[in-house]
């Protein structure tokens, strides 16, 4: 919290975050002394126990380990079997870790056990179970990998050297037995799994080489292969391309059947005509009756129209000519009627081939469809031959595998075997006494340390200034004692300087004493100032504003009025009334006066008016308020003063309340703030003059029974 020098302008002066009550910085020396007795206490009652501690405690312990080597890389037979690679470090140290955890295992320790029984080594104690030695074998191996190498020690400690280098031995033994196995876990179950695939892949290839064989007797081959082609295909196309020459035959003869119909008659008479010019008998035929006719013309030439053998020659001249047109006739449609049934022959020939024609490309189809699907068939059990093959040789190179590699090292082998200790390596009297001494030299230090970190009050003006985060204005010692040192009374009259230096430079005049408990204070405080204040010429006046715990050192002299603050704020009273005037003891002050029962001062929105005329007479003036956290008047007179004062006394006051307070003044934005750190301790006594007494001293921390005796 900043001083009240430098606290103006309606800024707010405390911290937005208070420190944490955890964060508070340690003296070790102050705390040491402060507790110096527990300290004292805790030294010997620990060291104190060493000696029974280190006299049943005190025996000599043997200790021997074994060394396993862990090899990076599975030391192979024939070739690396890839489940065991490792392929990295990280890899490396899993694997390692995992051997740390698996050689005390349970069953590895219950088989070493019984194997140290067999050898007259009896591990398990009278009374005990069997169950109960394993595991407590288990928790005394000590398995640990050695750091930046590739071993790993087993140990051993006893308190007799008997036997210890055997139980290291027989354990490592089984362990590395185990480790073995189970790196090919389950080897010979595996083996007769192989066997009895292999058995049914065997019993596989011979099925399929006997269908494969059935497939080619059938189909007539001796081999299989996909760049053989099928020897129908062939037979197939040939007669494709011949069904093909005979349809297109007969579309022909078809259409040279439909060019000889009905209405084409006239083409069919020329080419019939045509071969009748080109007939030889009809040509010779020709020639004779042309001969003939020569002959008869020639006869004729001679005679008249009458004669009787022209006529006859006439008439003959006119049967050889009606001879030739029958003959040429008869010729011509008997040649039409053959190109006629020619043609029809065709097309009927050019059908009965093609028929033929396509059902043998049916049945050759029929047959390379077979022979192919046979073929394929042939191909497919080939190739289930072969993979079936792959699959037994892979079977057997497994087989053979396992057999050789799990008889190989492998990762795990033993590097150095334990041997029987010769002198103990720890575990006497002195070592156990003076741990307990170490010890007890720790807590002494640390126990004060703790007490001073838990301890919940505020108890230095560091302390203070860390949990508000601002410096204090001024500390006093425990001035409510009777009796009190020369720097005592130096701190108040400093504290009181301050607040005259605060009254000329910055013209403050109403200062606002209160606190964030009931036991800080404020009125002896108030008092002491005014005093001060006053011896140095600067008029002082302390007014109680606390109607909620009046106190008693306002009481006027014997016979004086009782009458105070609530009445003048009632205007039922004057000031000079209610002001009492100073002494060689107390200054002069304004009592809170009688506020009916009531636990507020009265009419307290006319204050700041009646602080003018108290302004007048007085150059300062301290209000004596209540605690700011339970009381609204507090708040109020938090706005009509020029400076808050916030007292916090010494043990009195929690780093809680503190917190608490702060944030409630920030809250209310006073115009300038400052805090007092009260009842300080001081290293000389002195005489200081009289105090007054606070309204209500409760029940506090350092009067319960712990506090007593932990925070003094």
């Amino acid at each position: 919290m900043m001083p009240v020098s430098e606290a103006k302008e309606g800024q707010s002066q405390v911290a937005a975050k208070p420190v944490a009550t955890t964060g508070r910085a340690l003296n070790p020396l102050a705390s040491w002394l402060r507790h110096w007795g527990i300290s004292l206490t805790l030294l010997v009652i620990v060291a104190g126990t060493g000696v029974p501690a280190a006299y049943w405690l005190g025996k000599p312990a043997y200790y021997t380990e074994g060394v396993v080597f862990v090899s990076p890389r599975f030391i192979k037979n024939l070739e690396t079997d890839q489940e065991q690679e490792l392929q990295s470090n990280s890899q490396y140290r899993e694997y390692v870790q995992q051997q740390v955890r698996t050689i005390n295992r349970y069953d590895i320790v219950e088989e070493a056990m019984r194997r140290l029984l067999k050898q007259g080594i009896k591990w398990q104690k009278p009374q005990e179970t069997e169950r109960k030695a394993i595991e407590r074998l288990q928790q005394r191996l000590a398995v640990r990998p050695v750091p930046d190498t590739y071993q790993i020690t087993v140990g051993l400690e006893g308190e007799s050297p008997a036997g210890l280098a055997e139980i290291i031995n027989t354990v490592i033994a089984v362990f590395l037995e185990t480790a073995k196995d189970e790196e090919y876990y389950a080897s010979d179950k595996r083996i007769e799994i192989l066997q009895e695939e292999r058995v049914k892949l065997l019993k596989e290839i011979d099925e399929k080489v006997i269908v494969r064989t059935q497939i080619a007797q059938e189909l007539g081959v001796t081999t299989f292969s996909e760049t053989l082609l099928n020897p129908y295909d062939d037979l197939l196309m040939s007669n494709r391309k011949a069904l093909a020459a005979t349809q297109r035959q007969h579309i022909e003869a078809e259409a040279a059947v439909t060019a000889l119909n009905a209405s084409n008659q006239a083409a069919l008479k020329a080419q019939a005509q045509e071969m009748v010019a080109k007939d030889q008998g009809l040509s010779s035929l020709k020639a004779n009756l042309n001969l003939r006719k020569s002959e008869l013309l020639t006869k004729m030439s001679g005679l008249t129209a009458n004669h009787p053998s022209r006529k006859a020659a006439e008439r003959e001249l006119a049967e050889i000519d009606q001879e030739l047109q029958q003959t040429a006739q008869k010729l011509e449609d008997s040649i039409t009627r053959m190109l006629i049934e020619q043609r029809n022959a065709e097309v009927r020939r050019a059908l009965q081939v093609e028929t033929e024609l396509q059902r043998q490309v049916s049945a050759q189809s029929n047959q390379a469809s077979w022979f192919t699907q046979n073929y394929n068939r042939a191909l497919s059990v080939g190739a289930e031959i072969e993979r079936a093959r792959k699959r037994l040789n892979a079977v057997d190179d497994r087989i053979s595998l396992l057999i050789l590699e799990s008889k190989a090292p492998g990762f795990s082998r033993l590097f150095s075997s334990a041997r029987t200790p010769e002198e103990p390596s720890k575990g006497g009297k002195r070592k156990i006494f003076l741990l307990f001494v170490g010890a007890a030299l720790a807590l002494a230090a640390a126990v004060p340390l703790a007490i001073d970190w838990v301890d919940p009050r505020v108890r230095t003006k560091a302390e203070l200034e860390q949990a508000a985060g601002l410096p204090v204005l001024g500390q006093t010692g425990n001035v409510a004692e009777a009796t009190a040192h020369a720097v005592t009374q130096d701190c108040l009259i400093r504290l009181a300087n301050r607040i005259r230096t605060e009254c000329r430079a910055r013209e403050s005049t109403v200062f606002l004493l209160t606190s964030f408990n009931r036991r800080a204070g404020t009125t002896t405080l108030g008092f002491q100032l005014a005093s001060h204040l006053n011896n140095n010429k600067t008029s002082a006046l302390v007014v109680e504003a606390n109607a909620l715990h009046p106190d008693g050192g306002y009481k006027p002299p014997a016979g004086g009025v009782s009458s105070g603050l609530a009445e003048w704020l009632k205007n039922t009273i004057g000031l000079e009334e209610i002001l009492i005037p100073g002494d060689d003891i107390l200054p002069d002050r304004i009592p809170v006066g009688g506020t009916d029962g009531l636990f507020h001062l009265p009419c307290l929105s006319d204050f700041p008016d009646r602080l003018e005329s108290l302004r007048s007479r007085y150059r300062c003036i301290l209000l004596d308020a209540p605690p700011l956290p339970v009381s609204a008047d507090t708040e109020a007179l938090v706005s009509m003063a020029d400076v808050v004062l916030v007292i916090v006394a010494r043990d009195e006051s929690l780093f809680s309340e503190v917190r608490q307070g702060l944030e409630l003044l920030e809250r209310l934005n006073p115009a300038a703030v400052g805090l007092v750190f009260t009842k300080a301790k001081t290293k000389n006594n002195g005489a200081t003059g009289n105090s007054g007494t606070e309204f209500v001293t409760p029940k506090t921390i350092a009067t319960t029974w712990i506090g007593k005796r932990l925070w003094k």
